[in-house]
């Protein structure tokens, strides 16, 4: 048996096996033994005889993880195209009426009828339906934008606001307790500077790099920039996300500037949220405006 034929170019090809096992989600024994074993996937090589995938190869994966996860043997699955095996896994995996995720008018009746417990139940259910990645783009990132806007309409109350934020950072909170020690890739501390209160869009960028296999230590808002430094010295971290959302461009730059200089060249600096924009002159420091972002910066660290 062998993998349906998928062409490509071999600059395609741009990652390694420790990266893919990190962007599936698949240990590195069943990645080898699905391309070995079952030839559900055909990674091209380099001169020295390294595997590299592409971009396709991480979606068919993806897609085989998905379908096996809904009880459908890999050896069933091999010789399959992308289509009917996503067909196998379910379909797409976006939130729609049609698919295994809730419409955000399911959400929002719990949210008006302040039913705290059962809008963390749904939430919940969706985060291990959809995984982390998902979760936080298609799920709750849509949510979020849909409650400010019925916020300034005046559709929804502060207390209806405030519950539904509340009860997506326990969702988010809870998953990262138990998901976080499965991780194997690089280190990365989450938090916010001293005096942003914002977090929940620093807890969506948490959970979507736990997603893409990245050790993720969460600190929470408003941390004291001693205590930022030493903690990202006492982890040995590869990088810090740090979510710029309400804080004063000018304190946001002098805190940025002052953690550059604390911490060794080799930490790296990403910003995200809406004040991240005003501060992408800074000097090796990256700005992200998207939580797609991060899978091109946890990759490249890997």
């Amino acid at each position: 048996m062998s993998a349906p034929s998928r062409p490509r170019r071999p600059s395609d090809a741009a990652y390694s096996p420790g990266a893919v096992a990190r962007l599936t989600g698949l240990s590195a024994h069943r990645l080898r033994a699905w391309e070995r074993r079952h030839n559900a996937i055909s990674p091209t090589r380099t001169d020295g005889g390294t595997r590299r995938y592409s971009d396709q190869d991480v979606h068919r994966l993806r897609l085989l993880r998905r379908a096996v996860d809904a009880g459908h043997p890999i050896r069933e699955l091999a010789d399959l195209s992308d289509e009917e095996v996503e067909r196998r896994a379910g379909g797409p995996a976006t939130v729609t009426a049609s698919s295994p995720s809730l419409p955000l008018d399911d959400l929002f009746a719990r949210i008006r009828g302040m039913d705290g417990e059962g809008l963390d139940r749904l939430l919940a259910l969706q985060f291990s339906l959809l995984g982390a990645q998902a979760f936080a783009t298609k799920l709750a990132a849509p949510l979020l934008r849909a409650i400010g806007d019925e916020w300034q309409a005046g559709r929804i109350s502060v207390a209806e606001e405030h519950l539904a934020t509340a009860t997506l950072r326990n969702v988010l909170g809870a998953a990262l307790r138990r998901d976080t020690g499965i991780a194997s890739g690089p280190r990365i501390v989450f938090s916010t500077l001293a005096g942003e209160r914002h977090e929940i869009g620093t807890l969506l960028a948490t959970s979507y790099a736990l997603g893409l296999g990245a050790r993720v230590t969460y600190l929470g808002a408003d941390l004291p920039h001693e205590e930022l430094v030493r903690s990202v010295g006492r982890l040995n971290a590869h990088a810090v996300a740090l979510g710029v959302s309400h804080l004063p461009a000018e304190r946001a730059r002098e805190q940025v500037e002052a953690l550059r200089a604390s911490l060794p060249n080799e930490v790296e600096i990403w910003l995200g949220g809406h004040g991240a924009a005003a501060l992408d002159d800074l000097h090796h420091v990256e700005t992200l405006s998207r939580l797609e972002e991060l899978e091109a910066h946890v990759t490249r660290i890997s």
